[in-house]
């Protein structure tokens, strides 16, 4: 028993052992693979560039630049280590490739300063009685019967000139698309590079982060107001007047306070109406729990704190824009263009209910139906559209 127990115990540590071995064996092959995929890459790169390089600089090292890119093609064609999408990528590239450097190599020898074509006489023709004005005409134009060998040469240099023309006109067309296949072809290799753990920013986000909408400028009184709102107090109200009540405040914040007759008229309230209230907070949750029990509210206008119906309050918003393209604008460069499109909505979709969720929720329309808070985001200007009181803005964008 003891026996087979110990054959047991080496077996099984000779399994692990092997079973080690093979995994060692099988992390350096991987290894060698990703090492040898990365030479090929930095080869493809270089290569690529050398081709490109000769029939810039000399269109009639076209055969050589071909030469490299084929060769290219046939390494990467029997390469293992790169991965197949991978693979097929280069191997486009390349083929598309071929066409660009003939294209360039062509417009090259076209800019080429014609040389002049001197023709010399056939000595064969001299002296059999020949004449010149027999001879082929190539520009297509009437000659005289005095037409001499200069003739000729003006007639074949033309028919070059048409012809160099042509192809000229043709290889241009070629290559724009060609390059713009190229640049399509780029994109997607952009695309198949995996996010690494830092986050890429567009090259024009110093100019995006420009567009945000400025600050909310705003006076010493309304300065004034915003702090006063912002102060802690404690009142405590047994059927104060109103108007002794509105007294009270304004000497306790330092705000300037003051009512619409015509909308305190409108919600049958006077001067004269008894207050009854006790609470510790800041001014601003002090005015509106006790305007609201009023059927009143409060708005910031004119440099004072206007008090007012709800209906009116209503309606005296304010609309700005705040720009969000460098907050939303931003997706995976591995996304096609509507996932893209869709991931920017989601994004603008959780910040507006973030917002609304957050900051005065009962300030808006979506959570309250009375309230007049709106938000909406305007695409073409990748910007959000605030209704929103005063105050708020004052609040959350103020300077």
């Amino acid at each position: 028993m003891i026996n087979s127990l110990k054959r047991f115990g080496v077996i099984f540590l000779v399994m692990v052992a092997v079973q080690a071995v093979r995994s060692d064996e099988l992390d350096d092959a991987k290894l060698r693979l990703k090492i040898e995929a990365q030479r090929i890459e930095r080869e493809f790169a270089s290569e690529r560039s050398a081709a490109f390089r000769l029939v810039r600089e000399d269109g009639s090292r076209l055969r050589e630049a071909t030469e490299k890119l084929q060769a290219l093609i046939a390494l990467i064609r029997n390469d293992t280590s790169l991965e197949r999408a991978r693979r097929d990528l280069f191997l486009a590239t390349l083929r598309v490739d071929l066409d660009r450097v003939r294209d360039i190599a062509d417009v090259r020898r076209a800019a080429l300063p014609s040389r002049s074509i001197a023709i010399q006489p056939d000595r064969r023709l001299q002296g059999q009685g020949i004449d010149s004005s027999r001879m082929p005409n190539f520009s297509g134009l009437p000659r005289t019967a005095n037409d001499t060998g200069k003739g000729r040469v003006d007639d074949l240099s033309a028919l070059l000139d048409r012809r160099r023309g042509m192809v000229t006109d043709k290889t241009v067309a070629r290559l724009d698309k060609s390059e713009r296949f190229s640049r399509t072809i780029a994109g997607i290799e952009d695309s198949a590079i995996p996010e690494s753990a830092d986050t890429t920013f567009p090259k024009n986000w110093k100019e995006l982060t420009e567009k945000r909408s400025s600050e909310v400028k705003m006076t010493d009184m309304e300065r004034l107001i915003m702090k006063g709102l912002a102060t802690p107090i404690e009142v405590e109200f047994r059927g104060d007047k109103f108007q002794d009540t509105l007294d009270y405040l304004r000497k306790l914040t330092g705000m300037p306070i003051s009512a619409d007759k015509r909308a305190l008229e409108e919600s049958n309230v006077s001067y004269e109406t008894p207050i009854n209230l006790k609470l510790r907070g800041n001014s601003r949750t002090v005015l509106k729990r006790m305007l609201g029990e009023l059927n009143l509210a409060y708005v910031i206008k004119d440099e004072t704190v206007l008090i007012t119906s709800r209906e009116r309050a209503a309606n005296m918003t304010v609309t700005k824009s705040y720009y969000l393209g460098d907050l939303v604008g931003l997706v995976g460069l591995n996304l096609d263009p509507v996932a893209s499109q869709l991931a920017m909505l989601e994004r603008v979709n959780n910040l507006v209910a973030l917002i609304q969720g957050k900051v005065d929720p009962q300030s808006w329309r979506a959570n309250n139906p009375d309230a007049a808070g709106v938000i909406t985001f305007h695409g073409p200007t990748m910007s959000l559209i605030v209704k929103q009181t005063a105050e708020w803005h004052f609040m959350n964008h103020g300077k």
